[in-house]
């Protein structure tokens, strides 16, 4: 009964676990999708794992072609109010020093902003606000609010 008992272990485990040439694909999807470390820590959080095992997640379901279901899945992580950090965005120190002096706020709270962004899944709406900050005619600031709004 031993014997039995551990290889239907065994089996399960083989069977839960993805050949590497398969992960490397999905690992492969994930980086060549529009989702960002960001949303991997945002989902992952949501699924209860690990940031890489999030991004073969996300990368599988892209190859299957579950697109819509993983933004369903990213849009009830986010109203769950799940965050990524700083540190897990696109985003710089400068960027985020950037931004401050545009709309005359700390650079803390730029980061905080771009870091809610981030995690909103809004990181290209972010960028444009970066751009428009970083060529801003010196001495102009615009005042239609930080980042985070």
């Amino acid at each position: 009964m031993k014997k039995l008992t551990a290889t239907v272990g065994v089996a399960l485990f083989q069977a839960a676990t993805i050949p590497a040439a398969l992960a490397d694909e999905d690992f492969d999807r994930f980086l060549g999708s529009v989702y960002t470390y960001c949303d991997a820590v945002v989902l992952g959080q949501y699924w209860g794992e690990a940031t890489e095992d999030a991004k073969g997640r996300i990368g599988r379901k892209l190859g299957w072609g579950d697109d819509d279901i993983l933004v369903q899945e990213a849009n009830q992580a986010r109203s769950n109010g799940l965050q990524c950090s700083f540190a897990d965005t696109e985003f710089t120190y400068d960027d985020a020093e950037v931004l401050a002096k545009y709309w005359k706020i700390s650079v803390d709270e730029a980061k905080a902003g771009l870091t809610k962004k981030a995690s909103r899944g809004e990181t290209l709406l972010a960028k444009v606000k970066i751009g428009d900050a970083r060529y801003a005619p010196p001495g102009v600031y615009y005042d239609d609010g930080p980042p985070g709004r």
